[in-house]
């Protein structure tokens, strides 16, 4: 609970955390006047609001405590076991998987997508959500600064938050580039979105796996020194 409340202080007094929590919906807002002459919103517009949601309210903002943390020392004089450590973890993802999905689901409102919170579609943004917070994290303990984690933020936010837009950029769905792009983990609420379910499920279980070893590794590491 002290984590809790420490991490959520931090995040409201820290302009730049606050401007990363508050940006996806001022990025909504701004889509939302978009003139589309009566249709719905571009799908595409939806998938990629998803992608940015999660790497900055969730994405930015982790990397942006622990590194944090790494750079004040806080994790030399207040983590003395794993155990510690763990729980350090597990008190920013109490805070920041409904802060994620609060701001997603503000984020659907205002653009009129509601129906992507149902029982098909809301388990893939779970996976999504897990796998930006165990690469998150990962990132986080590698970086000895908050400044050193842009490089990383940089990675999620267009790898990975903004893949969907690939469809604009590379038109020949057998361009290799493409192809990867396609199995991120974003991407695959457009797969879910046209009626597949086994593939893209697949795929974000095993993006989260990848991630969990990742994040795993770093923290195996970093334990090792306490």
């Amino acid at each position: 609970m002290a984590v809790f409340m420490l991490n959520a202080k931090e995040i409201i007094v820290n302009m730049s955390m606050l401007t990363s929590l508050l940006l996806p919906v001022v990025m909504s807002l701004m889509f939302q006047r978009m003139d589309t002459a009566g249709a719905p919103m571009p799908f595409i517009v939806i998938n990629v609001i998803i992608g940015i949601t999660f790497a900055s309210t969730l994405g930015a903002i982790l990397m942006g405590l622990v590194a944090e943390e790494n750079e004040h020392g806080t994790m030399e004089h207040m983590i003395v076991d794993r155990q510690d450590m763990a729980a350090n973890f597990l008190g920013k993802a109490l805070l920041l998987f409904p802060a994620a999905f609060l701001i997603l689901g503000i984020n659907l409102i205002v653009l009129g997508y509601m129906n992507l919170l149902s029982i098909t579609i809301f388990p893939a943004l779970v996976l999504i959500w897990l796998f930006f917070y165990f690469s998150s994290a990962g990132f986080g303990m590698l970086s000895n600064s908050v400044a050193a984690t842009s490089l990383f933020i940089m990675i999620l936010l267009f790898v990975f938050a903004m893949s969907p837009y690939i469809d604009f950029l590379i038109y020949d769905r057998n361009n290799i580039i493409r192809q990867f792009f396609e199995l991120t983990p974003v991407y695959q609420i457009k797969h879910i979105e046209g009626g597949s379910l086994a593939g893209p499920y697949i795929s974000l279980i095993l993006w989260v796996l990848l991630s969990l070893v990742f994040f795993m590794t770093v923290f195996n590491r970093r334990t090792k020194s306490l």
